[in-house]
């Protein structure tokens, strides 16, 4: 009778053991889990700083593609100077674009003078594409051309009718911008400040 009540004393006290280590184990996970969420981790603070950086390249580029104001032509920026030259040949092509709308090729001949007398006048051959239909003959087109490089041309009619097409643009509008602005602006604070909540939260271990 001893012994048997010394084995049933013993395995109550195995069975109680059994219960306290798993009870432990089941409280230290659940104390693991618990510390888990309350801290963050250094994965948290960069995640954070991507995000802001993403939505202020977005910003970045919103703003420029809302500005909308069409670059000036390099022969509005530098110098640039009239010349009359020769329609040489004109031939029907397509268009490089590939629009399908047929574009003429005319090959025009001018002459540059220079300005010192040391130097002899330029004379520059070059094919334009243009959608208006030119006669051949001597000095019956007028050309456009870089003062800076000669070569730089551009026929008149052309360099007028972009000129009026850039001017007609529609301007932006500017309530659509503020609330891109605003949007852009209330996410990248918004990560910023998650970044730095994260910072604080970080576990000390």
């Amino acid at each position: 009778i001893t012994s048997d009540l010394w084995q049933i004393m013993i395995h109550r006290d195995l069975r109680r053991y059994d219960h306290y280590k798993s009870d432990s184990a089941s409280k230290y996970k659940h104390y693991r889990n618990q510390k888990a969420n309350i801290y963050s981790s250094l994965s948290d603070i960069w995640l954070c700083l991507a995000c802001a950086l993403g939505w202020t390249v977005w910003l970045v580029s919103a703003k420029q593609s809302s500005a909308g104001q069409p670059e000036p032509s390099v022969f509005e920026t530098s110098e640039s100077r009239k010349i009359f030259g020769n329609v040489l040949q004109v031939t029907l092509g397509e268009d490089p674009d590939g629009t399908g709308i047929p574009v003429y090729y005319t090959l025009v001949d001018y002459v540059v003078e220079s300005d010192t007398l040391d130097e002899e006048p330029l004379q520059v051959r070059k094919c334009f594409t243009t959608r208006k239909l030119l006669e051949e003959g001597f000095a019956n087109v007028e050309v456009l051309v870089s003062v800076d490089d000669p070569t730089t041309s551009i026929l008149m009619d052309d360099f007028v009718e972009d000129k009026l097409a850039r001017s007609h643009q529609p301007p932006p509008d500017m309530i659509q911008a503020m609330i891109v602005y605003a949007i852009a602006a209330v996410l990248i604070v918004t990560s910023l400040v998650g970044g730095l909540h994260a910072y604080l939260r970080l576990d000390p271990e």
